[in-house]
């Protein structure tokens, strides 16, 4: 069975703390790369036709290439310092490729926006007074925040 859209949705994640939501977002797989190799359970399950690099380092991003299928694309659209590390026969022996995506023009705001009111999809934050700026400051920063912080004012 396929979601909304037409695809089957794997998410990958550190931990099994993750599997319950990412679920519940609607993926039909959770992959757990703390005690699965992502590429193989990729491979398992048919290989990925598009990964989506959401701003993992180098590291994890190399660690899923080999999952993708003949033809697969890894979009990336998260920053990060760390070189991603492949052989350059995987690309032609796979007709496979990798593209970089800066998000956040108008357009694509527009796009996005458009895509949630007419599937439904809204946002999920955690809410902090504004008093409590530092705290959330500092959880978005440790990479613990669940979702986006956003800051009330009680008005």
């Amino acid at each position: 069975m396929k979601g909304k859209m037409g695809f089957k949705t794997i998410a990958i994640g550190r931990g099994k703390d993750k599997e319950e939501i990412v679920r519940k977002l609607g993926a039909r797989h959770y992959i757990d790369s703390k005690s699965q190799n992502p590429a193989e359970e990729l491979v398992k399950l048919g290989g990925a036709k598009i990964i989506l690099g959401t701003g993992p380092g180098g590291k994890a991003l190399s660690s899923v290439l080999g999952g993708l299928a003949v033809n697969g694309k890894l979009i990336i659209i998260g920053a990060s310092d760390e070189p991603i590390e492949v052989y350059p026969n995987f690309f032609f022996f796979g007709h496979r490729s990798v593209v970089g995506w800066l998000t956040g023009s108008s357009i694509d705001e527009e796009d996005t926006l458009s895509f949630s009111v007419s599937s439904g999809v809204r946002a999920m934050i955690q809410v902090f007074p504004l008093e409590s700026a530092a705290e959330a400051f500092d959880l978005m920063m440790s990479g613990k925040a669940r979702f986006r912080a956003v800051l009330t004012t009680g008005h």
